[in-house]
């Protein structure tokens, strides 16, 4: 039985696509928040107080992009600690029979 192994999976490689995964979950829904901030709804709040108009789109959308980096960072420091105990971390073995 012979292994081999590609190790293709790079950290940067998995934050950038975990960031990417939960970009895709959180800004539609920060885009839609923003786009109810912006026609008056009081959805978007900055500094404690409801913000409207242009500022809630952008701010909506600003958070949106910035708080995707959070669980990527977990991920990313998970995907280290997996290399540490292993030795090389996570990779694709495929067995030969």
């Amino acid at each position: 039985m012979e292994n081999v192994t590609a190790n293709r999976l790079t950290a940067g490689s998995v934050l950038r696509f975990a960031y990417l995964a939960h970009l895709a979950l959180v800004l539609p829904v920060s885009l839609l928040f923003g786009l109810i901030g912006m026609m008056g709804g009081s959805t978007v709040h900055y500094n404690g107080q409801a913000v409207y108009g242009l500022p809630a789109l952008f701010i909506a959308l600003a958070l949106g992009a910035v708080f995707p980096v959070l669980p990527a960072l977990w991920f990313w420091l998970g995907v280290l600690v997996l290399r540490l105990l292993r030795g090389r971390g996570p990779g694709l073995r495929i067995r030969r029979d």
